[in-house]
């Protein structure tokens, strides 16, 4: 009997999205941490706030490295999914529509082109030579 492997794409990116907040809000922990040191104003308040910080700042790094590697792993199991998905597809049902990338705009208003070349007719560019009347 074979076995079925069911995987909800949508879940899966939405573990990895979550990670990725997780490691902006560790990155965002770090500068909070300088500002309240900063704004306490007492020297002595202010040195245990930074011994503190600078112990924590350790094992924030540490777990952000460690999510971060999470977070990169999680997104390259869903590529990875994704694309052994299509392939697997097409074996299956060699008929069923390839994969066919975005089609590109070849003119848009945030186009370098924008707006569209102006190509004049021939008889403006080259006009006929002007004969004085007789």
């Amino acid at each position: 009997m074979a076995e079925r492997l069911y995987m909800d794409y949508g879940v899966i990116e939405g573990l990895a999205n979550k990670l990725g907040t997780v490691v902006q809000e560790i990155q965002n922990t770090k500068s909070r941490a300088e500002s309240a040191a900063n704004a306490v104003g007492d020297d002595q308040l202010n040195a245990k706030i930074e011994e503190f910080r600078d112990a924590w700042r350790e094992k924030l790094n540490e777990m952000e490295g460690a999510l971060n590697g999470l977070h990169e792993a999680v997104k390259t199991i869903i590529r990875e999914i994704k694309d052994l998905d299509s392939q697997l597809e097409m074996k299956v049902n060699p008929l069923a529509p390839q994969p066919q990338p975005p089609a590109q705009p070849t003119c848009t208003p945030s186009s370098p082109q924008w707006p569209p070349p102006y190509n004049p007719p021939d008889w403006l560019t080259n006009p006929p030579p002007i004969t004085k009347p007789k």
